[in-house]
């Protein structure tokens, strides 16, 4: 590049080429008259260098010490433009409308702004460098990773979720009645959490729905009272009309609150189908006078608005069939109350029932069954803790018509916590058709433990008072084909007999259901098959450890 050298005192020209431009410290006077080109040898060109920067060195004078860098340059004049750094920094790169508003980097001043010092040997200035470019550092993943508070939240809300009857997975949802009020028919509404689980009463209407537990998740629902407008608390936690409900590993719980209501019932059926409990455990605890049951069973819908009914016929209706399977029921009031005369069948398979009042409540009402039809129970390797025996049937004052009970048991444990009879039937009865009608017994290999009496009849009809009878009259009147290998006897429990007498049956475990076998030269405890009789407590569900939930914020 060639240079011209200038006379003194007067600023330097620059010759322009056509690739680059170097200009005076000091803004250039266009055109100077008084400006003499000379050619220089390159020695000579290094020297007019060093002296016109040392001339000028003291015009820069930056004073750069605990300055801030956007101030370093406000003054000083560029080589190639007559604005100084100051003017460029507030207008920007470009002098166009859509240039941006100064230079951010100097401006900013921040202090991950990196510095470059300059070429300068006499007075070393800083001047800024762009910003670096991040370049993202690849880490391994960690084997542990934390979990941030959104993921535990949803771990927090449990998971309700619909299987579709062709076997797709549905929507979710927060509550288990908006999930059975969903539900298709033949749905399965699968519950994805473990623990106990606060829920209102639900319905299942006219379809047939299957609740169960997801795969290694052991969920406890625990059914609270829910007051509705113009009709009061709800104590009838699941309602099923014209429906189908099967329960599948999980648990039910129901703390009944003094309410002042006529009864309360964990499962509600009115013209139900099928209810079938496998692998579930029920504790319905109730310490009010409240009555309460496991199952209650009414009459059918709309009874009553027909002509049928008002000539005392029963609308026809389908049976109802409850099955109870590797299950743990306890209650403290009925496990099942019934008001209606629909033929119902009711079937109990290896498991532990620990009630405070009888098994059967039969009430009835006012519709006369048809002839033949009846209510069947089947029990067969149960163990029952009962504290008014196997059935109460009660007619009333007013006359109600009573559905005839048909029992099949074999392989049976049966404990009274009282001095109740087996079976009670009483009201304004004849007491002929008590006897006769409204009881059939076949049993094989069941055991007694505290019945001093079996059938106790109170007929407001009768003259002799109350008929009593206890094992020996029970066989004669069964006879030695209808009733086999049935023994009265005190089972060696395990546990305290006292606190499966005295405890609320609520609290009770099926581990105190333990016996062993005689060894005073009493029968052996034994099934038709050759294992213990009563319930096979090792295949049991294990039972929530607390009956209340824990309160949550």
């Amino acid at each position: 590049m060639d240079l011209a050298i200038a006379k003194a005192d007067t600023p330097i020209t620059p010759a322009i080429s056509s690739k680059e431009m170097v200009g005076s410290l000091t803004a250039p006077a266009p055109d100077n008259p008084e400006a003499v080109t000379q050619a220089v040898t390159p020695e000579q060109t290094t020297t007019a260098s060093e002296s016109i920067e040392e001339n000028h060195l003291a015009k820069m004078n930056l004073e750069e010490d605990n300055k801030p860098l956007s101030e370093i340059f406000d003054n000083v004049p560029l080589l190639s433009t007559k604005r100084t750094i100051d003017e460029l920094l507030d207008a920007g790169t470009s002098s166009g409308p859509g240039s941006a508003a100064g230079n951010k980097v100097l401006r900013d001043d921040t202090p991950d702004t990196k510095l470059a010092l300059s070429e300068s040997s006499q007075n070393k200035s800083m001047v800024p460098l762009a910003p670096a470019i991040e370049v993202p550092v690849e880490t391994e993943p960690d084997p542990f990773p934390k979990k941030s508070d959104n993921e535990f939240r949803k771990i927090e809300i449990p998971a309700i979720t619909i299987i579709n009857p062709d076997g797709t997975a549905g929507q979710d949802f927060k509550t288990l009645d908006a999930a059975c009020a969903a539900a298709d028919d033949g749905s399965i509404i699968e519950l994805g959490f473990t623990g106990i689980r606060k829920e209102a009463p639900i319905h299942i209407n006219n379809k047939r729905v299957r609740i169960r537990a997801a795969k290694d998740r052991k969920p406890i629902l625990l059914f609270e009272s829910v007051e509705e407008p113009a009709e009061g608390f709800q104590t009838h936690m699941i309602q099923i009309a014209n429906g189908s409900l099967e329960l599948f590993e999980l648990g039910i719980m129901v703390d009944v609150k003094d309410l002042n209501t006529d009864s309360w019932a964990i499962f509600s059926l009115k013209n139900a189908h099928d209810i079938r409990l496998h692998q579930v455990t029920v504790t319905c605890a109730n310490t009010t006078s409240q009555q309460v049951s496991i199952f209650e069973m009414n009459e059918p819908i709309n009874q009553g608005l027909n002509d049928d009914s008002m000539m005392g016929k029963r609308q026809v209706k389908e049976s109802t069939f409850v099955e109870i399977v590797n299950s743990v029921l306890r209650c403290d009031g009925h496990a099942f109350s019934i008001r209606e005369t629909a033929p119902t069948r009711l079937e109990i398979t290896n498991s532990a029932l620990m009630i405070a009042q009888s098994l059967i409540e039969l009430t009835g009402c006012s519709n006369k069954p048809v002839e033949g039809d009846h209510l069947e129970l089947v029990l067969n390797h149960s163990t029952f803790v009962l504290g008014k025996g196997l059935s109460v049937m009660d007619s009333g004052a007013i006359p109600r018509e009573l559905i005839p009970l048909h029992v099949s048991a074999r392989n049976n444990v049966f404990f009274s916590r009282s001095n109740a009879p087996f079976v009670m039937m009483k009201g304004n009865t004849n007491e002929n058709d008590f006897r006769q009608k409204l009881l059939t017994w076949r049993g094989s290999n069941n055991y007694f433990d505290r019945f001093g009496t079996f059938w106790t009849i109170q007929s407001q009809q009768g003259t002799t008072g109350a008929l009593s009878m206890d094992a020996l009259d029970w066989k004669d009147i069964w006879g030695l084909s209808a009733d086999v290998n049935s023994y009265q006897m005190e089972i060696p429990w395990v546990a305290d007999r006292q606190k499966l007498i005295n405890a609320l049956c609520s609290e009770l475990q099926p581990a105190q259901l333990q016996f062993t076998q005689p060894t005073d030269g009493s029968p052996t405890i034994t099934a038709i098959d050759r294992t213990n009789a009563g319930a096979d407590l090792v295949t049991l569900p294990e039972l929530p450890r607390v009956i209340k939930a824990p309160r949550t914020e």
